[in-house]
């Protein structure tokens, strides 16, 4: 198994559940939600490490994970960045005075690489500014045509053209425009009885809407310019996932596991 820690060096880890490629900065009620998650990024330190988060940790769960993990509290940095509306969290740090402490704790660990939860421009940019690698990309910091690579997997119609042109089996679908929603919502019912409505970001979830045959159309139509996928609904009781690092020469696998799914 090859953990995200292996290599050498600290790991600046940055917990950026604001980010552009997850759900429009506008959604400041979802994305305040995800950043709670954040406290789990502490379970990937080492002694030595800094870790970058958006909401503050409790006392408690610090020396719980501390404790399981054999490493002492206070070998390990901690940047707690204020909630702030609209920004990606890599650049929220000039925004609160924050960049110039994080500098110097880079300037100690001259071997330092970052680790972003998401690969964004932001991110790519942070880590230029502090001259350190983003894991685990071995030219050091992720070329413009790869962030524009990643962006479109991180919406669900990207995702759909890729899996499509790799013969992977998906529910059967359409991305579209929110001025063909309502006829695109209502022509697949007819076939499929009960259909998915997705906005057409990574989303983790949020925005999702079941339709079934014969439901009367949304009395608020979203902005005709919005981007939405229109998907069969297929009854699912476990969501299965694998993550891995893949370079030119070889596709390691990190880990996989499986999520119960409850209601889609």
């Amino acid at each position: 198994m090859i953990s995200e820690h292996e290599g050498p060096g600290a790991l600046v880890i940055l917990a950026n559940f604001v980010s552009p490629p997850a759900v429009d900065l506008a959604e400041e009620s979802v994305l305040r939600q995800w950043a709670e998650q954040a406290p789990r990024k502490l379970w990937l330190t080492r002694p030595g490490d800094v870790l970058i988060t958006p909401v503050p940790f409790s006392a408690p769960f610090r020396r719980y994970v501390f404790h399981l993990l054999g490493v002492p509290e206070n070998s390990v940095d901690v940047i707690t960045v204020p909630d702030t509306p609209y920004l990606p969290m890599a650049q929220a740090l000039a925004e609160h005075n924050l960049l110039e402490p994080l500098r110097a704790l880079v300037a100690e660990r001259p071997t330092a690489r970052l680790l972003p939860t998401a690969l964004d421009e932001a991110s790519a940019a942070l880590a230029t500014d502090l001259r350190i690698p983003v894991v685990p990309y071995e030219t050091g910091i992720p070329s413009p045509g790869t962030l524009r690579a990643v962006a479109p997997m991180n919406t669900k119609s990207g995702f759909r053209t890729v899996a499509q042109s790799l013969g992977l089996r998906l529910p059967h679908g359409r991305a579209c425009t929110g001025a063909e929603l309502g006829q695109v919502t209502t022509a697949l019912p007819a076939s499929h009885q009960r259909v998915v409505r997705k906005t057409d970001r990574s989303a983790d979830g949020h925005g999702l809407h079941f339709v079934s045959h014969g439901d009367q159309p949304s009395h608020s139509p979203p902005p005709a310019d919005s981007h939405w996928v229109v998907e069969e609904y297929v009854e699912h009781t476990r969501a299965i996932s694998a993550q891995g690092h893949a370079t030119a020469a070889r596709v390691e696998v990190a880990c996989d596991g499986e999520m119960r799914m409850s209601g889609g």
